[in-house]
């Protein structure tokens, strides 16, 4: 048989690989079970307990059931964390009167017990790594749920914003088309108003005017020396046709004409 130390070597190596082999498979069979383990407490979750019972009472049941198995995962060796009492209001109303939650209970390493003629829902310490990979996945659908409802409180919040700043860009059309058919109406009315004092200013002036002609006399006309001309010429005129007669002494008539009169027709002796 060959002992050197290089046959030696080989069969350690091997013996090495053989055990990483097998503490891989180990690992791997770990892995699936645990797989396993986790898919069956997602469907528990949900739909078991998310689809039969309204959604605040569904949240409300998970969150207590993550509180009882946190309190054993933090201080495992006390005792008084591994008993459930099922008459409890708090239990009453979160665990036994909801649908699927006490499933996922006994699903999580709680029997029912009875003690003293007092029912129980007692914790089995060999549950231990079920208890962890269940209240993960509890934590995992909580928080899941938290998201979304942020995502929708963002996204309604956002739709209100954007719903508000629409409102204010219509009020703020309304209000500036307002101010400026406001504006239009000032500026037309004093339009008006200057149009109507103007015709009023107007009205005034032709009335005092003609008030000041009632008032006045009439003015003779202006004599100049032409017109004193035509004037003159115009006496003349007249004095050629204007004569007189005159009784003289012995009886005798005698016609006077007057200045610019021709002279009278007198008949002549034999």
């Amino acid at each position: 048989m060959d002992t050197s130390p290089d046959r030696h070597g080989s069969l350690v190596e091997a013996a090495e690989k053989r055990q990483r082999e097998a503490a891989h498979g180990r690992t791997l069979a770990q892995e699936r079970a645990e797989h396993e383990r986790r898919q069956t407490f997602r469907r528990l979750v949900d739909p078991g307990i998310m689809r039969p019972n309204a959604q605040p009472q569904a949240l409300e049941s998970l969150r207590t059931i993550r509180k009882l198995c946190q309190n054993i995962l933090d201080e495992p060796e006390n005792t008084k964390y591994h008993r459930i009492k099922t008459t409890n209001n708090k239990i009453q109303k979160d665990i036994i009167a909801p649908k699927g939650t006490v499933e996922l209970l006994r699903e999580l390493g709680f029997r029912p017990e009875v003690e003293d003629f007092q029912p129980y829902y007692i914790f089995n310490p060999s549950r231990l790594t079920d208890l962890r990979i269940g209240s993960k996945i509890i934590s995992d659908a909580l928080q899941l749920h938290t998201e979304k409802e942020e995502r929708a409180a963002a996204s309604r919040q956002a739709e209100k914003e954007a719903k508000a700043q629409a409102a204010e860009k219509v009020k703020l059309a309304y209000m500036d088309d307002r101010r400026t058919k406001s504006e239009f109406d000032e500026r037309e009315r004093q339009r008006r108003e200057a149009l109507a004092a103007l015709a009023a200013q107007q009205a005034e002036q032709e009335r005092q005017q003609a008030e000041r002609q009632i008032a006045s006399p009439q003015q003779p006309p202006l004599i100049t020396e032409d017109n004193m001309e035509e004037h003159a010429d115009d006496n003349l005129s007249l004095s050629t046709t204007t004569t007189s007669s005159r009784t003289m002494p012995g009886g005798h008539s005698r016609t006077l004409r007057h200045r610019g009169s021709p002279p009278p027709y007198e008949e002549e002796d034999d």
